[in-house]
C-alpha cells in the first residue's frame, strides 16, 4: 500500500469520534475501492485462524463445538454469514510459517477437536472464525467432548449429523463453503496493527462471537495501549467491542501487574487459558480482589504471585454461572496476614526469577513452557491459599521447594513425569506499565500506593499555610517543593506515613505581581474606571437638565403630557432622563437609525438613555418625560421639534416648542422615519397597578 492510504487509514482509526464499527466499516470501503478486497467461495479446508483473533487467543475448541451445536439446533443460517471476512496468508515465508505454527499450536492443546493444519490454507479468518473451524472439525472427523455432539456420535461426522439434523445449508458450509470478503496479505503487511483492530470490530458485532473473558480483554486493551500509550484510550476502545461493567479494573492489572510493556504475564495468562481450552469468566469479585489487594510490602507489587491467583482460577474445574469459583475474594483476603507474608514474598521472587528465565531464552509462550510453568503457578497459588488438592490435580507439595524441585523435574527435556494441568486434562496523555523490575522496586511500588500524588500539581497540608508542588516518590520519602513569595524555592520531603495530611488544591503559591502588570492596572489607568466615571458625569448631567417647572404641565394616567397653561416657543426644554449604558460602535450605529435615545459623548462615546422606571399605584420611580412626548404621523401635527443641545462634553437630545401652546394642547412630535439621524424616543408605558 502507498504512503498516502495508509495515512488515510490511520486517520480513520484515531478519529476520537467515530465509533469503533463505523471506523471498521470506513476503513473496508476504503480497502475495496482500492481493490484490496474480492469476494469469493471459500471451503472450511482453505482457512486457518488469525493469530490476532480474539486478541491472541484465536478460538476456544469448546467454544468451536459448542456454537457449532446451537448452529445446528436452531437451524444453519447463511445470511448471518454474509459478513465473514479473512486475510490472505502472507506470501513471505517466515511470517508464513509463524501463522502456520500459530494454528497447529492451537490444535495440539485442543484434545484433538480441531482439524489438523495441512499447511495449503490460504486465508485466516478474522470473523466468523468458530463456524468456520467448526466446519473444518465436521469434514476431518475430529473428536467432541461437547455432551450434545457426543450424545450422538463422539467423533464428528457429516453423515451421522446430517441424521439428526437433515440442514442442507449445513452440509453445503461443510463441503462448499460460503463467500468470504478476502483481503490482500499486503495489507496486514503494509498495517501491521490491522488485523488486532479489525478482528476486535467484527467480533464485537458477529452474532456467533463468543464472549471474551478477562484475559482476552487484558490482551486487547494491552495491544491498543502498545499503539497509543494512553490506558485511558485503550479501555475506551475496548470498551466498545465489550459491555464488561469492570472493564476498569482489567485495565488497572494491564497497567500495574502486567509484567512491562510487551505485556508476557498478561500473554503467558492468554496462552495458558487456551491450553485449559476455557472460556469462564474470572469474575468481577475476583478480579477487583487481585488488582486491589494490598500484600503490605514496599519491596515488590506481587505482580507474578498476583498471575499465579488468576492462572489457578483460570484452571478451575468449579464454576457457576460461568465463573471460576476454584479460588474467591476471602482467599485472597487470608494473603493479607502477616503470617503469610514469607510465603508470598518467596512465591514472587521465585516466580519473577523463573518468567525472567523464559523470557531470555525467547521461549515464555512455547506450548510446552505454557504447561510447565502454568502447573507451576496453579500449584503456587493453591499452595498459598491453602488449597493443595482441589484443583485439577490431587497432589499436595506442602512446600514452596517441593513445588519448585517439581517444576526443574518437568522442565527436564525429554521428561514426561507430570501432574495433571495445562495441556493434559481438559488461550491522549502517555502511561507507564509497570515491568517486572519496577514491580519489585520500593519507588514504583510508592508511586502505586500514592497514585493520587502527581508531579506538577499542588497540594496543601494540614496545620500549614504553605502550598506544597509535588515533584516525585523515592523508597523512604515524597519530595515536595515550597516556593516563597519572592520566587525561592525549598525541597522538603515527606516520609509516606505522613502523605495521609495532604490534600489536592487549586490555590498557586504566594508570587510577587509583575511590574509591569501593576503599573498597567492601577487606578488611575484603568480604563473601566475612566468610563464608570465618564457614565456617571453624562447620568449626573442629564439628571441636572431634567429639572421641568411641573405646574405648566398637565400629565396623564396614558402617559401624555398637556400643556396646563400658555407656554411660549422655546420657553421649556424636555431632555431625557433613566439609567445610560456605553453602546458599542455597531450598536451605536444601528441606535441612532431607530428610536433609541442616544446621548453622545464628544471623545465619540455613546451613551444610550432608557426610561427612568416609576409605578402611579406606589407613587415610586420618576417620570420620564421625554419619553411622554408622543409621535405624530405629519409635521403640521406636531407641537414640538426634537434638537440637540451641547453641554461641556456632551450632546444631548431634547424637544422644545415650536411654537407658542395653547393650554390643553398636547405635546408632539414628527418622527422622520427617513432621517437616519433622528433619535425619537419610545413611549414608556405607566405602571398604574
Amino acid at each position: 500500500m502507498d504512503a498516502k492510504s495508509i495515512s488515510a487509514m490511520e486517520a480513520i482509526r484515531d478519529d476520537p469520534v467515530l465509533a469503533v464499527n463505523l471506523k471498521a466499516g470506513k476503513m473496508l470501503n476504503m480497502l475495496d475501492s482500492l481493490g484490496y478486497i474480492r469476494i469469493q467461495n471459500l471451503k472450511p479446508s482453505q482457512l486457518l485462524v488469525h493469530p490476532e483473533n480474539r486478541s491472541g487467543a484465536m478460538v476456544n475448541p469448546f467454544n468451536v463445538h459448542q456454537k457449532g451445536w446451537q448452529a445446528l439446533k436452531v437451524g444453519w443460517s447463511a445470511k448471518k454469514l454474509e459478513e465473514s471476512y479473512a486475510l490472505e496468508v502472507s506470501h513471505n515465508w517466515s511470517v508464513k510459517h509463524k501463522q502456520l505454527q500459530a494454528m497447529q499450536t492451537l490444535v495440539e492443546a485442543s484434545q484433538g477437536m480441531l482439524a489438523p493444519v495441512a499447511g495449503t490454507e490460504q486465508y485466516m479468518s478474522l470473523s466468523a472464525s468458530h463456524m468456520s473451524q467448526f466446519c473444518k472439525a465436521v469434514g476431518a472427523g475430529c473428536l467432541t467432548q461437547d455432551e450434545n455432539l457426543a450424545s450422538i456420535n463422539k467423533v464428528l461426522s457429516l453423515d451421522t449429523l446430517q441424521q439428526t439434523f437433515p440442514d442442507a445449508g449445513f452440509k453445503e458450509a461443510v463441503t462448499q463453503g460460503w463467500r468470504w470478503h478476502c483481503i490482500a496479505f499486503t495489507v496486514e503487511e503494509s498495517m501491521p496493527w490491522f488485523a488486532s483492530f479489525l478482528q476486535g470490530a467484527l467480533n464485537a458485532s458477529n452474532h456467533i462471537a463468543a464472549k471474551a473473558t478477562e484475559m482476552e480483554l487484558a490482551m486487547s486493551i494491552a495491544g491498543t495501549y502498545k499503539r497509543t500509550k494512553s490506558l485511558e484510550t485503550a479501555i475506551q476502545t475496548c470498551r466498545s467491542m465489550s459491555n464488561l461493567k469492570y472493564l476498569k479494573v482489567v485495565g488497572d492489572f494491564v497497567k500495574n501487574y502486567a509484567g512491562g510493556e510487551d505485556f508476557p504475564l498478561v500473554q503467558f495468562l492468554v496462552h495458558l487459558e487456551r491450553a485449559f481450552n476455557s472460556s469462564l469468566m474470572l469474575g468481577e469479585e475476583f478480579m477487583t480482589a487481585v488488582v486491589g489487594t494490598h500484600f503490605g510490602s514496599t519491596h515488590t507489587t506481587f505482580a507474578v504471585c498476583r498471575s499465579m491467583l488468576i492462572a489457578a482460577n483460570l484452571s478451575s474445574s468449579k464454576q457457576q454461572d460461568g465463573v471460576a469459583r476454584l479460588l474467591v475474594k476471602t482467599d485472597l483476603l487470608k494473603l493479607q496476614q502477616s503470617s503469610q507474608k514469607g510465603n508470598l514474598e518467596a512465591c514472587e521472587k521465585l516466580g519473577k526469577m523463573l518468567v525472567e528465565e523464559r523470557m531470555k531464552k525467547n521461549d515464555l509462550l512455547k506450548s510446552e513452557t505454557v504447561k510447565v510453568l502454568g502447573r507451576f503457578f496453579i500449584r503456587c497459588a493453591l499452595y498459598l491459599t491453602q488449597k493443595e488438592g482441589k484443583g485439577r490435580e490431587s497432589r499436595t507439595f506442602g512446600s514452596l521447594s517441593s513445588i519448585h524441585a517439581q517444576y526443574m523435574l518437568e522442565n527436564t527435556p525429554g521428561d514426561s513425569n507430570s501432574s495433571n494441568g495445562a495441556g493434559t486434562t481438559g488461550k491522549q496523555t502517555v502511561e507507564k506499565v509497570l515491568s517486572l523490575q519496577e514491580a519489585n522496586d520500593a519507588a514504583c511500588i510508592a508511586g502505586l500506593k500514592y497514585n493520587w500524588l502527581k508531579p506538577g500539581q499542588y497540594y496543601s497540608k494540614r496545620d500549614s499555610k504553605d502550598v506544597f508542588r509535588f515533584a516525585g516518590l523515592t523508597a523512604e520519602n515524597a519530595e515536595f517543593i515550597v516556593r516563597d513569595m519572592y520566587g525561592k524555592e525549598q525541597a522538603v520531603l515527606v516520609q509516606h506515613a505522613d502523605l495521609f495530611r495532604f490534600r489536592a488544591t487549586d490555590k498557586k503559591p504566594a508570587s510577587m505581581l509583575d511590574e509591569e502588570l501593576v503599573s498597567k492596572l492601577q487606578p488611575e489607568k484603568c480604563l473601566q474606571w475612566q468610563l464608570e466615571l465618564e457614565k456617571a458625569q453624562v447620568q449626573a448631567c442629564l439628571l441636572e437638565n431634567s429639572m421641568v417647572d411641573f405646574s405648566k404641565l398637565v400629565l396623564t394616567n396614558e402617559c401624555k403630557i398637556f400643556a396646563g397653561a400658555k407656554i411660549l416657543k422655546g420657553s421649556i426644554q424636555i431632555y431625557p432622563f433613566g439609567m445610560v449604558s456605553l453602546l458599542k460602535d455597531d450598536d451605536g450605529k444601528k441606535n441612532l437609525a431607530g428610536s433609541k435615545v442616544v446621548v453622545t459623548y464628544k471623545k465619540g462615546r455613546k451613551y444610550q438613555v432608557q426610561a427612568s422606571k416609576f409605578e402611579l399605584a406606589k407613587a415610586s420611580g420618576a417620570i420620564p418625560l421625554f419619553f411622554w412626548v408622543t409621535p405624530v404621523e405629519t409635521p403640521e401635527e406636531a407641537s414640538m421639534e426634537l434638537c440637540h443641545t451641547n453641554h461641556n462634553m456632551l450632546e444631548i437630545p431634547c424637544f422644545k416648542p415650536k411654537k407658542q401652546l395653547a393650554s390643553g394642547q398636547q405635546f408632539t412630535y414628527f418622527k422622520v422615519q427617513a432621517d437616519k439621524g433622528s433619535a425619537g424616543p419610545k413611549a414608556k408605558k405607566a405602571k398604574t397597578s
